[in-house]
């Protein structure tokens, strides 16, 4: 949801709120006044017939003025005052009901008591709050959804800055270092905002190019002193004059060495897809691809005497840097072969949007949420540095890959996913 739609919305859910809050104040405030407004004009007859009381006592009448109906009679007692609601008839509809005030009070006269009853609709007033009130709502209800589209305008206008910062992010990319344009804002929190992404992506591509200053130098600076301690144990071991003992030694701390350099080269790797200074790509065809890489594995599944098969119905082309698709294909590939059983199965699977590989295996010596872990092994006793799945899942992120792995009765399938 859009900033200006959530705010659209919260602005429309407060207003409903204070709206319908609103709507019962007022109902019981017009409730409250036109019942005053009853009671006073009750009290205003009684005045009225309080001065004109000798004129029109003369005998038992009923007078219709200012209320609904008076009623005059004689009686033989003082009356009390009094001021109550009740039911009465409906004059116009038989058998309807309708609420009425009635104000009782006696006079006395030079001719003796007289009770007076005046009674007041109510009804009306009822009917006059209901009216009131659906006229409030009507202007309420066209104020809100006008106060709804000024504010989405104003907050378009007022926010412009901050979309088409976000918008320059969004198409940030650090090989590029091309400086972000921001558009120009009086509004200082915005102007706060933009000088420091600007100020931010400066010390990420200083930090880039360091990092991948260092990632070069250490790839030459590290690689070299290996490959020379490398030979000159290599020249070490064909000497005449070890014993069997110096010999085994020598035979370790070469395959040190060499495991080492190896190390070395994953990791420099894996520091350079994470820089994405791999962006170069060309189409390429998976399934000649895996035919190639097959025949270099082909000495590992001949001595292990397995069962290869690929499935691939057409010509799978995908997008991706040759040496990237290369070392994951290996990976795959290589851990299909190191980890499967004697007379195994590799069934490879391609198709427009994925890449299925499964082998046969026995069942995985640590949880399934630690196989993308680096330096974790799936045989201690191995002389993996334990990388590979991290370079396969990084090489997927790199590219917006889904990576899947499940085991399954001795079957082991890693699924990779492209749009």
């Amino acid at each position: 949801m859009t900033l200006s739609n959530k705010t659209a919305l919260s602005f429309l859910a407060s207003a409903l709120v204070v709206a319908a809050l609103g709507g019962v104040f007022s109902y019981y405030l017009l409730m409250y006044v036109f019942d005053r407004e009853a009671t006073e004009q009750l009290k205003a007859q009684q005045v009225k017939i309080l001065r004109e009381i000798d004129k029109i006592t003369d005998r038992e009448q009923k007078w219709f003025a200012l209320a609904d109906s008076i009623s005059i009679e004689h009686t033989n007692f003082p009356v009390k005052e009094s001021l109550c609601d009740t039911l009465l008839p409906n004059p116009l509809e038989i058998g309807e009901m309708l609420d009425y005030r009635i104000l009782i009070f006696g006079v006395k006269t030079h001719k003796g008591y007289v009770k007076v009853t005046i009674s007041k609709a109510l009804y009306e007033t009822e009917d006059l709050a209901g009216v009131i009130l659906l006229i409030f709502s009507v202007v309420l209800l066209g104020l809100i959804i006008a106060l709804l589209i000024i504010n989405y305008v104003i907050s378009n206008r007022l926010w412009r800055p901050f979309y088409q910062a976000l918008q320059q992010l969004q198409s940030f990319k650090i090989q590029e270092q091309k400086p972000l344009s921001f558009m120009t804002t009086t509004t200082k929190e915005f102007d706060v905002l933009q000088k420091n992404i600007n100020h931010l992506t400066q010390r990420i591509w200083h930090d880039y190019n360091s990092l991948k200053q260092f990632t070069e130098n250490a790839s030459h600076e590290f690689q070299t002193p290996l490959a020379v301690i490398q030979s000159n144990l290599e020249q070490l071991i064909q000497s005449d004059n070890l014993h069997e003992k110096q010999l085994t030694k020598i035979s370790e701390l070469i395959e040190s060495v060499r495991h080492l350099s190896k190390l070395n080269q994953t990791l420099l790797l894996l520091v350079k897809i994470e820089n994405q200074q791999f962006t170069d790509t060309v189409a390429l065809n998976l399934g000649d691809f895996f035919k190639q890489k097959l025949k270099f594995w082909e000495v590992w599944t001949t001595h292990k005497a397995l069962k290869v098969s690929i499935l691939v119905d057409k010509e799978i082309l995908l997008t991706i840097n040759p040496y990237l698709a290369e070392v994951l294909l290996n990976n795959l590939l290589g851990n299909a072969i190191k980890h499967n059983i004697p007379q195994g199965i590799i069934t490879i699977k391609l198709t427009d949007n994925s890449l299925i590989i499964s082998n046969t295996g026995n069942e995985p010596l640590q949880a399934t949420e630690k196989l993308w872990q680096r330096f974790q092994k799936g045989n201690h006793a191995s002389d993996s540095h334990g990388l590979g799945m991290a370079l396969i899942q990084q090489i997927c992120e790199f590219y917006g890959f889904e990576v899947q792995y499940q085991y399954s009765t001795l079957l082991h399938t890693f699924k990779i996913d492209w749009k």
